[in-house]
């Protein structure tokens, strides 16, 4: 898995336990460093501190707050370009594209599989090590990638 300062560090905020402990658990099994927080204001601290290589964001702990959490994970100093997968089970798919204006770089719909999720963080910050990636899902009605941004450079 190597060592813990060569590992790409992932901050989850999440609220439902049986979601993170699933997801935690599958992004650890693929060689990534997994810190779950369940309180959005201790996640901008965190994540300041870290600095992650990628944030994974439940809007729906957020509600109206999402996008104000967005831009306030933006003005960190170091956090600009760290790609931002939110996470929600809107189904209203206009929501996405304000979440991708406002600054994230996915939006990853609820029900999602832990293969779509780890499909779209390898897409986003690569593999952790020198596995091999299966099937992606660009293009699957439950996520919208954009294509890369001046921002990812």
């Amino acid at each position: 898995m190597g060592d813990m300062m060569s590992q790409k560090t992932i901050l989850y905020v999440e609220h439902e336990l049986a979601l993170s402990c699933a997801v935690a658990d599958r992004l650890t099994w693929d060689g990534y460093r997994v810190q779950m927080l369940d309180d959005p204001a201790r996640s901008l601290r965190v994540a300041s501190m870290l600095p992650p290589s990628l944030i994974l964001l439940n809007m729906d702990l957020l509600g109206l707050e999402s996008e104000e959490m967005i831009n306030q994970l933006r003005r960190i100093p170091g956090l600009k370009c760290v790609p931002v997968i939110a996470l929600t089970s809107a189904v209203l798919y206009g929501r996405a594209a304000d979440y991708m204006t406002t600054g994230c770089d996915c939006c990853l719909f609820k029900p999602f599989t832990l293969q779509q999720l780890v499909s779209v963080v390898h897409q986003l910050i690569g593999l952790p090590d020198a596995r091999s990636l299966g099937t992606t899902y660009r293009g699957s009605p439950w996520v919208e990638v954009p294509p890369p941004t001046a921002r990812s450079q």
